[in-house]
């Protein structure tokens, strides 16, 4: 199940980025007790994001909203569009 949000392409490596994954379902499994409305982490986000990259054919509406939330976050600097489009000559 969290295969899909842990494999990145090699032709981002570049990105260096973290990944943290926390599964409710697993949690539940081992006996955590998961609240409704999940579970809030709470982080410094002008310290944990140094980029933010969305994709070359998201809508505009969309990089709209993204760039509103990242605003009312304090990263609205850090929201770049990527300029990675096509097939990746080396793979």
């Amino acid at each position: 199940m969290l295969e899909r949000f842990m494999y990145k392409h090699q032709a981002f490596s570049w990105e260096q980025e973290f990944r943290l994954v926390i599964s409710l379902r697993l949690a539940e499994e081992y006996g955590a007790e998961v609240p409704n409305e999940g579970i809030r982490v709470v982080v410094d986000l002008r310290l944990l994001v140094d980029r933010i990259y969305l994709g070359p054919h998201l809508a505009e509406e969309d990089i709209k909203a993204i760039r509103l939330a990242a605003e009312a976050a304090g990263v609205g600097d850090r929201v770049m569009v990527s300029s990675m489009l096509g097939v990746p000559r080396y793979t």
